[in-house]
Formats: structure tokens, C-alpha cells, sequence
């Protein structure tokens, strides 16, 4: 197993972490504000790293970096309004493409080369990554009216389904530009760039909305939770990034990664005293056992 494999496993697990450390930020100052912390912090940890590599900036590393940044803030956003206006299981559903959207555009645009067998993991992979999403509960007796349905003969889409699918897009093309960016620039500088300029963004959207005063306020109340969920997500994305730069191809690795859900799920259930169906159980483990086989097939 590569180096390149063995930062896909560490970027699997800081995600998965990150994520639970997110929610439980979230609840107690905020998405807007979470997201503001985790700029602010990626910001000041990795500004010493950089400075020495900001003049090898060229204008199309900026650009790409550029649309990076904007793709991460915005499928945030897209993200939380989908979930605001949606039902869960549809939504959740819609994200899983996330993978083979990220798969698709290594292969076409990095020339990515997968063999029959990680072919079929990742399908081994996208089913349990489904059941972990699917909520067989809620749906309607048919799949057709799962997504859609018939009112006064025409076709209504479920609410958020556009906001998700545009969500899974954006993660996509996320993966994807930092898969670039790791090849031309150094993986540090792709995520404090990219973030930096994501930050402004969002301390705009917060000076909009009034909220600069407060959520400095309740970030002072909730520093210790604050640091270790920026640290995690920082690790997780440079272990990202890292594996990526040590010529791993964006498919596998994705691939490799995607099990993160599994790993937040097990948290949820620790701490959070969370309770799942048996499918997703078998979801779960099929995921992570497709998850586990790529990484150790893989040169």
C-alpha cells in the first residue's frame, strides 16, 4: 500500500470526523459562522507554510484556485437551502453522485485508467453509499413518485431536488479542481489560496447579514469545540490534497474516500445516540469494505 493510499485513508477518516465535529459546530453557532471559523483557521494555521510559494503564482493557478474556492463556499450553501426545503432522504440521495460525478471527470479530463476490478468495487461502493442514503420508510409505493409526481398533469420534482443536484455538481467540480491544483501547485497552498478567497466571500455574506459581531461572540464560547473541528477538516483536505500530489488518480482516491460517511455515521451512533435501519447497516459495511479493497488492490 502507497503513501498516496495510506493520505486517502487519513483524508477518509478526518472527514468523517470533521464532519460529526461540523454538525455539532453548527448547532451551536451556526453553518454560515461554522464555515467562517473553519476559513479563519485554515487561513492562520497554513499562512507560514505559503508564504514562500506566492510568488510562483501564476494568473491561470489563481483563476483555477479561484473557482475552487467559489465551488467549495457555494455547495455549502446550495447544500443547507436543499436541506432546508427538502426532505432528507430525497436529498441525500441526490449527493451520493457526488462519487461517480468525481470518478467521471477524472477519467475524462486527467486521464484516469481503471481497471475492471476497481470498476465494479466502485459500483460495490456507490450501492452502499445509497443505502446508507435511501430511507425506504419514507418513500411512495412506486420509485417514480420518489423524486416526482403528477399534479394536474404535470410533472412537479420534489422539493430540492435542483438545489442537490447542483450541490453534487459543485463537490464534483471541488475534487476535481483541487485534484489540478495539487498537480501544478503545493497541496498547502491549493487550500489556503482557495479557502482564503472562499473566506471573503463568506465575511461578506456575514457583514450582509449583520452577524460579524456575533458570531466572533459565540466563537469566543465555543473556542475548544471550534479549534479541534478546524483542525480535523484541515488535516482531512491536506491528506486529501497530499495523496492527490503523490500521483494517486483523482477516481481512486475519491473512491477511497467516499467512505467518510461511514465513518460519521458510527460517530452519530456513539455520540449522538443516533439510530439507522438494518439496510443501512449493511450499507455501511459494504461501503467500507469496498472502500478498504481499493485501497489495498491499488499499486
Amino acid at each position: 500500500m502507497t503513501l498516496a493510499i495510506l493520505l486517502a485513508f487519513g483524508a477518509m477518516l478526518g472527514w468523517g470526523l470533521g464532519d460529526f465535529l461540523i454538525q455539532k459546530t453548527i448547532k451551536q453557532v451556526g453553518w454560515l459562522e461554522t464555515m467562517w471559523w473553519i476559513y479563519l483557521g485554515s487561513f492562520i494555521f497554513l499562512l507560514p507554510f505559503v508564504l514562500k510559494n506566492l510568488m510562483t503564482i501564476t494568473w491561470l493557478d489563481f483563476f483555477l484556485l479561484a473557482i475552487l474556492g467559489l465551488a467549495t463556499f457555494f455547495s455549502v450553501v446550495t447544500h443547507f437551502k436543499a436541506l432546508a426545503i427538502g426532505k432528507l432522504s430525497v436529498v441525500e440521495i441526490i449527493l451520493s453522485f457526488e462519487l461517480p460525478l468525481t470518478i467521471i471527470l477524472g477519467v475524462l479530463f486527467l486521464s484516469n485508467q481503471l481497471f475492471f476490478y476497481q470498476i465494479a468495487l466502485i459500483a460495490m461502493l456507490f450501492s452502499g453509499v445509497a443505502l446508507l442514503a435511501i430511507d425506504f420508510e419514507r418513500m411512495r409505493r412506486r420509485w417514480f413518485h420518489f423524486l416526482f409526481f403528477w399534479q394536474k398533469r404535470r410533472v412537479i420534482l420534489e422539493k430540492g431536488i435542483i438545489l442537490a443536484i447542483l450541490t453534487a455538481i459543485l463537490l464534483a467540480l471541488t475534487n476535481f479542481f483541487t485534484a489540478v491544483g495539487a498537480t501544478r501547485l503545493d497541496p498547502i497552498l491549493v487550500i489556503w489560496l482557495s479557502w482564503t478567497l472562499g473566506g471573503a466571500v463568506c465575511l461578506a455574506y456575514l457583514g450582509y447579514q449583520k452577524k460579524i459581531k456575533s458570531t466572533f461572540k459565540s466563537g469566543l464560547k465555543n473556542w475548544r469545540l471550534i479549534l479541534l473541528m478546524v483542525i480535523v477538516d484541515i488535516a482531512a483536505w491536506l491528506f486529501f490534497t497530499y495523496s492527490l500530489s503523490n500521483g494517486e488518480e483523482l477516481a481512486v482516491v475519491a473512491a477511497i474516500t467516499g467512505s467518510y460517511v461511514v465513518i460519521a455515521m458510527l460517530l452519530g451512533l456513539k455520540f449522538n445516540k443516533e439510530k439507522i435501519r438494518g439496510w443501512q447497516y449493511v450499507g455501511a459495511i459494504v461501503a467500507f469494505s469496498a472502500s478498504l479493497l481499493i485501497g489495498i488492490f491499488s499499486k
